[in-house]
């Protein structure tokens, strides 16, 4: 037998059947969250003509939204721009400031914080910002940028020379085992402003000419980045290190399989590791629906969820989108990339993703892109659903420390959750069976279980048990032990 599962007092999400012993006319969920159709940022100056770019990092910096973009300023330029804007409301108003930083045509007025055109490589392409808890505040590394490091000059060139045929005489992908411009690195700064490339580039050998994320994963006390494969076509790749200045090549942790439709990519990845469970990461994949053609550049992109416990093992839980493209000619009617980074009001998420109107491969429309955002609730990307006349869901043998029994949980107006705790033999435990539980109803975050004689699940606590929670018309997202 095994043992039991140690959840502490961590909170539990439904992301897969981890800690599920036994479902009984109940199903496990995705949730896709709310389009607000905000209109939240817009390219407008000179810099961002060509297009305002796909990849954003946002973060919530004691209340002061704070987001870093790609910008570009001539159609067919691959980006190397990283601009900075910031909100004082919440999200809903952005500023562009003059920052008088980086030069862009004579003037230094402008948001431009990081263009490396005098560098051995000047490409600032798909870079995500990470605001280091381990380094002090001031600290000059206290802000890291990943990023793809490419020289811009002839790039096309070199890129057509690692072009090497795949299946078919006219289908074309790089081969991300050569060529000179497949290399990643860093650059720091103490504020996200100032911008010094690392003298240790490049860090890692890799093609990543996507967004590509980094972050200190506590879990695995380890650096870990999520960037982009080709096996052949695009996938995400994950590495991890002690040591930023050395990265192992990137292995493939999320890819397209025999449940993909034909011609399916994972573009790009806007990997978070959830800061209100333990072990909850999420990627936004924008997935690829290449149309057929010489090198498969053209088609169109929406958003799914993958989940993982550990960072490592990944999985999409539904091959339909998480957020979908828009109604034809709206703002992001053929293209959708998800930004890097949550931001929670209350009990309420906000993602922001950027829409087009064009497909990938095709011309920009001049000044292109728009920020928007979807809302969903804390904790609501999956759940455990029941209908009438009611089911129930009961774990595996866990061991909690704690003593209130917390759920995050929806219920219609007729609907009920009821919860049992079990010996790790599946017999309810005196004081805390099915007929004891006093329903939950209503639709709440946090609600605190209970049982009509008040025992104390104190008593409990570090012994092997089982959960039953009996539903009725209820969509169960979360628990924990407090």
């Amino acid at each position: 037998m095994a043992p039991p599962i140690d959840i502490g007092s961590d909170k539990q999400l439904f992301l897969d059947d981890w800690f599920i012993q036994e479902m009984n006319r109940v199903s496990l969920l995705v949730n896709p969250p709310v389009k607000t159709g905000e209109h939240l940022m817009t390219p407008d100056r000179p810099w961002e003509a060509a297009r305002m770019g796909a990849y954003k990092t946002l973060i919530d910096d004691g209340g002061i939204y704070r987001l870093w973009y790609d910008a570009s300023s001539k159609p067919g330029e691959v980006e190397l721009l990283l601009c900075y804007a910031y909100s004082m409301d919440q999200g809903r108003t952005w500023i562009k400031p003059n920052l008088g930083l980086v030069e862009f045509q004579g003037s230094k007025q402008n948001n431009i914080v990081y263009a490396p055109m005098d560098q051995p490589y000047n490409q600032c392409h798909g870079g995500t910002v990470y605001k280091d808890p381990n380094e002090p505040d001031g600290s000059s590394r206290k802000y890291k940028l990943f990023y793809w490091m490419d020289r811009h000059e002839e790039s096309e060139e070199r890129r057509r020379a690692t072009m090497v045929p795949r299946k078919k005489d006219d289908e074309f992908a790089p081969d991300h085992t050569k060529g000179p411009h497949q290399w990643m690195g860093f650059a720091f700064s103490p504020d996200g402003l100032r911008w010094t490339p690392w003298e240790k580039n490049p860090v890692m050998h890799n093609f990543g000419d996507t967004q590509n994320v980094f972050f200190w994963d506590e879990q695995r006390e380890k650096s870990v980045a999520y960037t982009r494969i080709w096996e052949p076509w695009r996938m995400v790749g994950r590495s991890e290190t002690d040591d930023i200045s050395s990265w192992p090549n990137p292995e493939k942790c999320l890819g397209y399989d025999e449940e993909d439709p034909e011609n399916t990519d994972l573009y790009n990845n806007a990997c978070i590791k959830y800061p209100y469970a333990k072990n909850a990461y999420f990627m936004f994949p924008s997935v690829f629906h290449r149309e057929p053609g010489e090198r498969h550049v053209n088609g169109t992109l929406d958003i799914q969820l993958a989940v993982s416990r550990d960072g490592i093992n990944w999985n999409r839980p539904s091959r339909r989108p998480f957020i979908r493209l828009g109604i034809e000619k709206t703002f992001d009617s053929l293209s959708m990339y998800a930004s890097v980074g949550l931001t929670r009001e209350g009990n309420q998420l906000s993602l922001y993703y950027t829409g087009f109107d064009n497909h990938h491969g095709s011309e920009p429309k001049p000044y292109g892109g728009v920020m928007s955002r979807v809302v969903m609730r804390v904790d609501g990307f999956m759940s455990v659903d029941a209908g009438y006349p009611g089911g129930s869901l009961t774990t595996k043998p866990v061991m909690f420390q704690g003593d209130t029994l917390e759920l995050n949980f929806d219920a219609s107006a007729g609907g009920k959750v009821r919860v049992e705790i079990q010996n790790d033999d599946g017999e309810p435990i005196k004081g805390f069976a099915l007929e004891d539980s006093i329903p939950m109803k209503g639709n709440s975050v946090c609600c605190r279980a209970a049982w009509r004689d008040e025992p104390s699940l104190s008593e409990l606590a570090g012994k092997p048990v089982r959960i039953r929670f009996d539903l009725v018309d209820v969509k169960l997202y979360a628990f924990g032990f407090r």
